[in-house]
């Protein structure tokens, strides 16, 4: 059995040459988007613009780019993320092993009384629901007037 390691030797060596080439290819193009985000952030300065203001003039083309990936065999990993996140959206289930945070302002336990409607409203732990509804109402400081004193 003659010995083919010279020829695996020069096989590797061109496998590692191509490696060189593919990681230099990427490190070049890392660096141009580096130096486009620099630019953009100097554009977005000198306009007044933010990259949401960006995102959103090019939303139909952002729609469309998003779109002809799913008939693509091999899909970009943001097409899987965007997939997750409104099935997520669609079904109103929140982000996992996230604990819930408390969406509104914090008001102090107790009963709450609105005087316009004259329903009351009892605060343990968390805002309730209704509570939270009167705060984008009418204010937290007109709600928090509203907390009942102890009898």
């Amino acid at each position: 059995m003659p010995n083919n390691f010279e020829a695996q030797i020069d096989e590797l060596k061109r496998q590692l040459a191509d490696l060189e080439l593919k990681k230099q290819a990427e490190d070049k193009r890392l660096e141009g988007l580096e130096f486009l985000d620099g630019h953009l952030q100097d554009f977005y300065d000198e306009y007044q613009l933010s990259e949401e203001d960006l995102l959103n003039y090019k939303r139909e083309n952002i729609a469309k780019w998003i779109k002809s990936m799913e008939s693509l065999e091999e899909r970009p990993a943001i097409f899987a993320d965007l997939q997750s996140f409104f099935v997520r959206v669609a079904s109103g289930k929140k982000r996992r092993g996230s604990a819930a945070k408390p969406t509104g302002p914090r008001l102090e336990v107790g009963l709450y009384l609105n005087p316009y409607t004259q329903e009351q409203v009892k605060k343990v732990k968390r805002n309730p629901r209704l509570l939270d509804q009167w705060i984008e109402q009418y204010g937290l400081s007109t709600v928090q007037s509203w907390k009942q004193a102890r009898d």
